[in-house]
């Protein structure tokens, strides 16, 4: 099991949503299915077609600032938070171009995540945050893009290697 497969899965009940009917994501609380765009997504690991998309927040930023934004909306709705999030986002800084994210409350107060390379590990961050957990472990999910694309190709490999072993 990948790293990134294993937060993906983690990040499903940080967010407050599990797996429903034809391995479609739904929110725990609503069942209603959660979508990009005009896309369903589908559990992590999942196959996703023309009409959905894997659940993968870790390599998909769009992704992770849709149910980021989507997750303390809820939070406000259900008053897990004292405060609505009225702002939020990623800033780069220089000369080191680590990512990092913060978050705005209505009453003034904020939260702002670790450094990261990745974009969104900073807002995976502030999830943890939200929800009490450690980000100290967060870390070690952390690696650039190009990383993320040599470790999805190698699982990919193995797991040919691997079928045409069992033929």
């Amino acid at each position: 099991m990948s790293l990134d497969y294993e937060l993906n899965v983690r990040m499903m009940k940080e967010l407050g949503l599990e797996t429903g009917d034809r391995r479609r994501v739904i929110d725990r609380d609503s069942e209603e299915i959660c979508c990009l765009g005009t896309r369903d997504i589908v559990s992590p690991g999942s196959q996703s077609g023309k009409n959905a998309v894997e659940f993968d927040v870790v390599n998909n930023p769009r992704m992770m600032n849709k149910l980021f934004s989507e997750f303390v909306d809820k939070l406000a709705e259900e008053g897990s938070i004292d405060s609505p999030c009225i702002s939020y986002g990623t800033y780069e800084s220089y000369p080191d171009k680590k990512i990092t994210a913060k978050a705005i409350f209505e009453d003034g107060s904020s939260i702002n995540s670790g450094s990261y390379v990745n974009e969104s590990m900073a807002l995976i961050d502030l999830v943890f945050q939200l929800n009490d957990e450690d980000t100290s472990e967060l870390k070690k999910y952390d690696h650039p893009k190009e990383t993320r694309k040599i470790i999805k190709d190698s699982s990919i490999k193995k797991k040919t290697t691997s079928k045409r072993k069992s033929d």
